[in-house]
């Protein structure tokens, strides 16, 4: 009788593991590869960040600096992604100075990772990225640029403590 008990033990035993084993396994696999790939969450539509005197940002507020809003779309929601961060030579339209003649406008959430503080998009290389047709139409159409007046770039990871 106690035989036939352990037998049945084993049985279910076996069973469960078949159900479940995979599951485990590849949750296992999933929270690695996360791990990995710098999975960040989407940043907030309107990104709050502060700026000073000299031009340098910040995404936390302080003494001396001006909080302004940087438009952001999160065109991709899932991991991993990163930043690409419009520009235009507009100080008009711009919300911060990026250099003398270059300024952001917004950025764009894609399917990505950082290499460094630079977002890398999928199927690109990132010195690719300011030349890319396709990023400048999508910088153009997401923030109403005139023409070929906005580009991209992926200087972005500073705002989540990479370098």
């Amino acid at each position: 009788m106690r035989l036939l008990n352990l037998s049945k033990l084993r049985i279910l035993l076996i069973g469960i593991w078949t159900l479940l084993g995979p599951l485990i396994i590849m949750i296992f696999f999933a929270y690695s590869y996360m791990a990995d790939a710098k999975c960040l969450d989407p940043l907030p539509k309107n990104f709050k960040i502060y700026v000073n005197k000299q031009g340098s940002v910040f995404t936390k507020p302080g003494e001396g600096l001006e909080e302004k809003v940087l438009p952001t779309f999160n065109l991709f929601l899932y991991n991993p992604g990163c930043y690409v961060l419009c520009n235009t030579k507009n100080a008009d339209r711009g919300i911060y100075s990026v250099s003398a003649d270059t300024y952001a406008i917004g950025q764009i959430r894609v399917q990505g990772e950082y290499d460094g503080s630079v977002c890398v998009p999928y199927d690109y290389d990132k010195s690719d990225l300011e030349n890319s047709e396709y990023f400048k139409a999508l910088c153009s159409d997401t923030y109403k640029c005139i023409g070929d007046s906005c580009w991209a770039d992926g200087n972005t990871g500073k705002w989540f403590g990479l370098s």
